[in-house]
């Protein structure tokens, strides 16, 4: 199979096919849309970033860029962890989990997380960033816990409506190109809250290539795709 040539003709018309092989073959197959995405994303961000050089009419290099900002000393170990670590496997159960055959277990687990995202994020930089910056224990359970604690409610809000969402099959199959896409649309506005706007197309093809890799491979390789992009997106983070 040639994989680029899959993945165009899926993005095409995204489906529900999974490729049956082993782990070893999964792997390179991994490894192939590693590079794609490596030549995708650094090719949209070079033009992103040209883009907001001309938009906003200032250099790349920020004139205030000797102004630090104090930051705790834990901040840039847990920053890792949870970009490196905890961001892939969130994001890919909530906005990727449910791609593929129709399961109203796995829609209700990513629509549930995907609506508390949203309201955790909201409440912790506008509401709880500046009382739990200072300590590690409060900013986890402020913005985690709260995750979970909302996308706990909402899926056994849902689970009341089993038998009405088992009725929506027919639709997610006839539906699942519009769906698979405004999965990564969805995706792409997530960053919305740590990423500038101009940045957020680069993100949406990054979201079409983690859902090919979830459908096609499986959840795990999208995740397993995910840790290695954001690794090697955080390098700087480990020399500085």
């Amino acid at each position: 199979m040639n994989i680029l040539t899959d993945l165009f003709q899926f993005l095409r018309k995204p489906d529900f096919v999974s490729i049956q092989d082993n782990a070893g073959n999964k792997i390179k197959i991994l490894f192939t849309l590693f590079l794609c995405l490596l030549v995708i994303m650094f090719g949209m961000n070079v033009v992103v970033r040209i883009l907001q050089v001309i938009v906003t009419n200032i250099s790349l290099t920020s004139s205030t860029a000797g102004q630090a900002t104090q930051i705790p000393s834990w901040w840039k170990t847990w920053n890792l962890f949870q970009i490196i670590l905890l961001s892939p496997i969130f994001e890919e159960f909530s906005y990727r989990y449910a791609l593929g055959q129709f399961n109203v277990t796995r829609i209700k687990i990513s629509v549930s997380l995907i609506i508390a995202f949203h309201i955790s994020y909201l409440l912790y930089f506008y509401k709880l960033h500046q009382l739990c910056e200072s300590n590690l224990i409060l900013h986890f359970f402020s913005l985690y816990g709260s995750m979970f604690t909302i996308a706990t409610i909402l899926f056994l809000i849902m689970s009341l409506c089993n038998k009405q969402l088992a009725l929506l099959k027919n639709k997610w199959n006839s539906n699942f190109s519009f769906i698979f896409y405004l999965s990564a649309v969805l995706f792409a506005i997530y960053h919305v809250y740590n990423m500038p706007v101009l940045f957020l197309l680069s993100l949406f093809a990054g979201a079409l290539i983690f859902g090919y890799t979830r459908i096609r491979l499986g959840l795990g390789y999208a995740i397993a795709l995910h840790i290695l992009w954001n690794f090697l997106s955080s390098f700087r983070l480990f020399i500085n």
